[in-house]
């Protein structure tokens, strides 16, 4: 089936250059454009902490919102929770915040186009992330929030467990057709406990990879409960 096309608007005369080295910067700012209610942003507004001063300037270009009733090759697409590009390819990489387990666990592919002061997301159909048997994902077995592109073509995806349940966070590379090439052995204290670890929820929610493609980086949403407690509207945590 065709894939799905969700055109938006921004300021006239805004340019998006397509530079490989901005797809970090990009992809932050489509994610926030993604997930703007009701449409389209027109203005955007950021006051830099005091003593702080950026090395990069950013310009908001536009926003897309994907409908609530998005569907792209037999399965609903919303829930977006992460994003990277893969120059190689020119493809945006999707992964589906969906914890329900139907359809399984997967991510999209699709293109992100801005030109004429409009940005437009076209959404392929999904890959399903497999077991190491060659299986489906079973229901409830994940909750993906964080995909980054390595620089070897693997995909590296984390997952926040599910408490409830008894299931670890976890974070795993996997081939460009959804297959389990490895698992990474997370830290003790990243392990779910009653209370301990991380709180239900507020795993692993972002990752990245070092300028040399070496290291990767993965930070939890909210303090593990030795940290401390959880931020508040007045009341800042560390994580």
């Amino acid at each position: 089936m065709p894939p799905a096309r969700i055109p938006s608007s921004a300021p006239d005369g805004a340019a998006l250059a397509p530079n490989p080295v901005r797809r970090r910067v990009l992809a932050g700012g489509l994610a926030l454009g993604t997930a703007a209610l009701g449409g389209c942003m027109r203005h955007s507004h950021w006051a830099p902490p005091t003593g702080l001063t950026p090395s990069i300037a950013l310009r908001f270009l536009g926003a897309c919102a994907l409908p609530a009733d998005l569907e792209v090759g037999a399965t609903r697409v919303g829930g977006l929770s992460g994003l990277d590009y893969d120059a190689a390819r020119d493809r945006w990489l999707f992964i589906s915040d969906d914890h329900r387990g139907t359809p399984p666990a997967r991510w999209y592919e699709g293109q992100v186009r801005y030109a004429q002061g409009r940005l437009r997301v076209d959404i392929d159909g999904p890959i399903f992330l497999q077991t190491p048997e060659g299986l489906p994902m079973p229901k409830n077995a994940s909750d993906t929030e964080s995909l980054r592109l390595g620089f070897d073509g693997d995909l590296f995806i984390a997952s926040e467990g599910r408490k409830g349940r008894d299931i670890q966070p976890w974070i795993r590379a996997y081939d460009d057709a959804g297959r389990l090439r490895r698992e990474f052995t997370l830290p003790a204290h990243w392990r779910f406990g009653k209370r301990s670890g991380p709180r239900f929820n507020q795993v692993v929610e972002g990752m990245d990879l070092t300028p040399d493609g070496r290291s990767l980086y993965a930070v939890t949403e909210d303090p593990i409960y030795e940290d401390g407690p959880g931020p508040g509207i007045d009341r800042p945590a560390w994580v």
